[in-house]
């Protein structure tokens, strides 16, 4: 497996954009490593202003959540919380 890793942010106010995000880093490491997929680590601070203009613009478009959901297995952490 591959492992990816993007910055960015979601937005304080509203849903996750896609139930394609999981939230815990260990099982999503086994799942990615099970299916043989590459790991999406999105790491993020509600403070991030840029990144959250990412979550609401990019990853809330289909064709994104299309491939995320498909093609990777992702992860979110919240930077300010899993400093490790």
């Amino acid at each position: 497996w591959a492992a990816l890793v993007l910055m960015g942010s979601r937005t304080v106010v509203g849903a996750e954009p896609s139930s394609v995000w999981r939230k815990d880093f260990k099982a999503a490491l086994l799942e990615a490593e099970q299916k043989q997929l590459p790991l999406l680590v999105h790491f993020y601070a509600d403070w991030c202003m840029p990144c959250q203009r990412m979550e609401r613009d990019v990853f809330t478009a289909p064709a994104v959540k299309e491939v995320v959901g498909t093609k990777f297995v992702a992860v979110k952490l919240n930077s300010d919380h899993h400093q490790d």
